[in-house]
């Protein structure tokens, strides 16, 4: 849990892209790409497309305004979810 006196955290990469653009109206729908799963998703960003490495691709999230204050990792999945984990396994044990 960060200090309330801190603030919230984001990468100076998205920052630079969403809050001091913004007042220039140069981003539109670009897709940002970034490896920060810890970087917190902020209202300027409502709209727009954020692509998070989940440690094998770049993901593109859609930040909704129901995710405003949550960490953008949150909503990535790094790990295989549903059969395909199970499957596997009894393929290979099978041969």
């Amino acid at each position: 849990m960060r200090s309330s006196w801190k603030g919230v955290f984001i990468n100076p990469n998205i920052y630079t892209h969403f809050v001091e653009l913004k007042s220039i109206k140069k981003i539109k729908n670009k897709n940002i790409i970034t490896c920060s799963r810890n970087s917190t998703i902020l209202e300027c960003m409502v709209g727009k497309t954020l692509s998070i490495y989940n440690g094998l691709k770049h993901v593109p999230l859609i930040i909704k305004n129901s995710m405003v204050g949550f960490k953008a990792g949150s909503f990535i999945f790094t790990k295989k979810t549903g059969n395909k984990i199970h499957t596997n396994k009894i393929k290979k044990n099978r041969k």
